[in-house]
């Protein structure tokens, strides 16, 4: 049961890719150690005291676990890729911030994530999201009303439906805001003519589980570069293929 509510409400708030190869490492690379550093693109300056509070909402996720209603979807919509004896281990699974060393330097925030490749792979994503979400929730106010943000979502998937695109949602490590990621879906989800829909499905697994629409992702970057790294770069795309095949 979940016990502090913070931010990353459910172990479902992540990008199913993140959970593909998780159950791959999990087969195959169970005994290798990573690192993860986390790169300011945008050269962001953060607010004083933002370390502390990213702190706080790491701390907050230890107490997430997979709900068996979760465990329940998992089974019924990627139970033909993602085994029972994963589905399994995952229930199992606790955050533990203690893998993750934050300083902060004035408005430089340093992030290192240190650990089991198999443990410290659900990270990334629900991490991102999260500076995301703070850094919004304490520097800017919202600009659009919800009429004015409804009418943009609609006349964007108006367009999108008229054209004939097809459209994924891959937006959980950019977002303003959970609540404002599951609002952009669902206003998206509302354009259809009848039963015919243009979007394609949703990265998000909590979100999808919600929303009614199909999980997707495969593998990202990282499993390409975990590949690389522990085989060589020569035939790192060939390696790292091989080794999926292994698994799916």
């Amino acid at each position: 049961m979940n016990q502090e509510v913070g931010i990353i409400r459910s172990m479902l708030d992540n990008d199913l890719y993140k959970f593909t190869q998780q159950q791959a490492v999990v087969e195959l690379f169970q005994r290798e150690c990573v690192t993860y550093d986390f790169i300011n693109r945008g050269k962001t300056a953060f607010p004083d005291g933002f370390d502390l509070r990213l702190r706080q909402e790491l701390k907050k996720m230890e107490s997430l676990s997979l709900l068996d209603s979760e465990a329940k979807f998992l089974t019924k919509k990627c139970g033909g890729y993602l085994k029972p004896t994963y589905i399994d281990l995952l229930k199992s699974y606790r955050y533990d911030s203690s893998e993750i060393e934050i300083t902060q330097n004035g408005g430089e925030l340093t992030l290192t994530i240190t650990g089991y490749w198999y443990k410290t792979i659900l990270w990334e994503v629900p991490l991102l999201a999260l500076i995301s979400e703070l850094y919004f929730q304490t520097m800017c106010e919202p600009i659009y009303s919800r009429e004015e943000r409804l009418k943009n979502n609609i006349e964007k998937g108006t367009k999108f439906y008229k054209d004939d695109v097809k459209v994924a949602d891959f937006g959980t490590r950019r977002r303003y805001s959970y609540a404002n990621h599951l609002e952009v879906v669902q206003d998206l989800l509302s354009v259809r003519d009848n039963e015919t829909q243009f979007m394609v499905g949703t990265s998000n697994v909590h979100i999808a589980m919600i929303t009614g629409i199909k999980p997707i992702g495969t593998h990202a970057h990282e499993w390409i570069s975990g590949i690389a790294a522990l085989k060589g770069y020569s035939y790192a795309n060939k390696n790292m293929m091989d080794d999926w095949v292994k698994v799916y």
